[in-house]
């Protein structure tokens, strides 16, 4: 399975079972599934239910508009990733609800385009090699 995370203008794109090994103080983006929510912060899960269940606790309170959703809504985050002592937070600038979206084609492009950018970052590499030899 690739690990290499996807990393776009706005934030490093991962999934929830990655969330580990992102540095904190990172930007990512993230899909995931709406738990519970108060006005200052959101617990969500894994948005794929046949994977096991991991969690994270979302500060909302930098989100204009805390536009979430029902309980049970999937969520599109970006925001910064911190840890303090209770575990990982994301502390969230923007949230959209995606409740259409198919999250278990949703992780495999994913996963495919980070084997894709690999696969050409290797091709350059290889061609930067040639080309200085």
């Amino acid at each position: 399975m690739v690990r290499a995370h996807t990393v776009t203008r706005m934030a490093t794109i991962v999934l929830m079972d990655e969330l580990a090994t992102v540095a904190p103080r990172t930007r990512v983006r993230l899909v995931a599934r709406l738990v519970s929510y108060s006005h200052m912060e959101a617990i969500v899960a894994e948005p794929d239910e046949t994977l096991p269940a991991l969690v994270l606790r979302v500060d909302t309170c930098m989100l204009a508009e805390a536009r979430l959703g029902a309980l049970g809504s999937l969520v599109n985050l970006l925001g910064e990733l911190d840890a303090d002592r209770h575990g990982l937070v994301l502390r969230a600038s923007i949230a959209h609800v995606v409740d259409e979206l198919n999250v278990v084609l949703w992780r495999r492009a994913l996963l495919l385009r980070r084997g894709f950018l690999l696969d050409a970052a290797k091709g350059q590499a290889q061609r930067d090699t040639h080309q200085d030899a």
